[in-house]
C-alpha cells in the first residue's frame, strides 16, 4: 500500500505569506512613502489574517481532524513566519538597499505620530515631547522594528487564538 505523502501546511503557508508580504513591502515602497508608513500599511495584518485563516483550513482538511492546539500552531506559526519575513524585509529596504527612501519617510512617520497622539488626546506639551524622541530616534533601526514586532506578535496571538477556537475542532465524547 503506497502512503499518501503529507507536506508541512505551516511551511507551506509561512512560505506563502512570506512571499506576500514582501510583495506587498514593495508594493507599498513603489507607491511612495506615504503609503509604505501610511494607513494603506495596515492592510498586511489583513492579508497575513486570511492568510493564517486559509492555513487553518488547509490543516484541517490535511488533518480530517483539527484540535484548538495544532489549530493555534498552524495560525499563529504562519503569522509569525509572514511578519518577521516582512519585517526584515522592510530593514534590508530601508537600511541598505534605499537609505534615501528611509529618509523620506521620516516627515510621514512623524505626521503619523503626531496624528495618532493628537486622537488619543494627549497634551500638546505631551505631543511635542513625544515627537521630538520620534524626531531623535531611528523608526526603522533593527531594534526598534524589533520591538515594533513583538508588540505585532502580541495582538496577533490574541487574534490567532480566536482563529484556531474558529478553524479547530472540540473532540467529540
Amino acid at each position: 500500500m503506497a502512503e499518501k505523502k503529507s507536506f508541512s501546511i505551516l511551511l507551506l503557508y509561512g512560505g506563502i505569506a512570506a512571499l506576500v508580504m514582501i510583495l506587498f513591502t514593495l508594493g507599498t515602497y513603489w507607491a511612495g512613502p506615504e503609503p509604505f508608513v501610511g494607513r494603506v500599511a495596515y492592510l498586511k495584518f489583513v492579508l497575513i489574517i486570511a492568510l493564517a485563516i486559509v492555513a487553518g483550513i488547509a490543516a484541517k482538511k490535511q488533518a480530517g481532524f483539527l484540535g484548538f492546539k495544532p489549530a493555534l500552531r498552524v495560525c499563529f506559526g504562519t503569522i509569525v513566519i509572514g511578519m518577521a519575513v516582512q519585517t526584515l524585509f522592510a530593514w534590508v529596504l530601508l537600511n541598505f538597499i534605499d537609505t534615501h527612501f528611509k529618509s523620506q519617510t521620516m516627515p510621514f512617520v512623524i505626521a503619523q505620530a503626531e496624528r495618532t497622539y493628537r486622537n488619543f488626546n494627549f497634551s500638546e506639551e505631551d505631543i511635542a515631547r513625544m515627537v521630538a524622541d520620534v524626531k531623535a530616534g531611528d523608526p526603522f533601526s533593527f531594534g526598534s522594528m524589533l520591538a515594533g514586532l513583538a508588540r505585532i506578535y502580541i495582538v496577533l496571538f490574541l487574534v490567532s487564538l480566536l482563529l484556531a477556537a474558529a478553524v479547530g475542532q472540540k473532540k467529540r465524547v
